[in-house]
């Protein structure tokens, strides 16, 4: 969970001038911008103190803005890249802890809804994504009847589950998407030495 996920991408919708175009439209715009939003980096930590950051809050930061270039594409590509990226070193952190993610299930809801996000995050991470029909609220709602007993098994708490989307790390993009993580691990461990 990254605290400034939602936000960030609803900030930048409306600095960019674009609170009426809808979040679907909003993608299919910035995925015209090319992996690593020509140098642009988004560090999307601007909601708080992050558990990732060991509950350390160093604000949201847009970097390497270049005014003769970049566009309101660019700003929204960045900050979707930047959310993917701040997943990614979230489970870079899990690894060092001795897990090994391999698959990332998640419903098809909120940033999960956006292309770059996700296959940013399927390179990135070296994960594949599975994209089921559910969002945050049924999940809590499903765990809340698993932990207070209400249903049997896991299997039965994930009944009506169906996977749609899969997406797998593109190995032709592999070299710019490392990068492009490369690059925004590198603005974050300049504004946060701690990282």
């Amino acid at each position: 969970c990254i605290n400034g996920t939602g936000i960030a991408n609803s900030w930048m919708r409306n600095v960019t001038g674009r609170h009426a175009v809808p979040y679907a439209e909003l993608n299919t715009l910035a995925e015209h911008v090319a992996v690593g939003s020509d140098g642009l980096v988004v560090l999307p930590f601007g909601n708080g103190a992050e558990r990732m950051l060991a509950n350390r809050d160093i604000g949201a930061h847009v970097r390497n803005v270049q005014f003769n270039r970049h566009t309101a594409d660019h700003l929204v590509r960045a900050t979707h890249e930047g959310i993917a990226c701040s997943l990614a070193y979230g489970m870079n952190i899990m690894r060092g802890m001795g897990m090994h993610p391999t698959v990332l299930r998640a419903g098809k809801a909120n940033m999960f809804q956006s292309p770059i996000v996700r296959e940013t995050l399927a390179a990135t991470a070296d994960v594949r994504i599975e994209l089921y029909n559910t969002d945050g609220a049924q999940g809590a709602a499903r765990g809340a009847a698993f932990g207070a007993g209400l249903v049997r098994n896991r299997d039965e708490m994930y009944r009506g589950l169906r996977q749609g989307l899969s997406i797998a790390p593109n190995d032709a993009k592999r070299e710019e998407f490392t990068n492009l993580y490369r690059r925004w691990l590198s603005a974050l461990k300049e504004i946060d030495p701690l990282a």
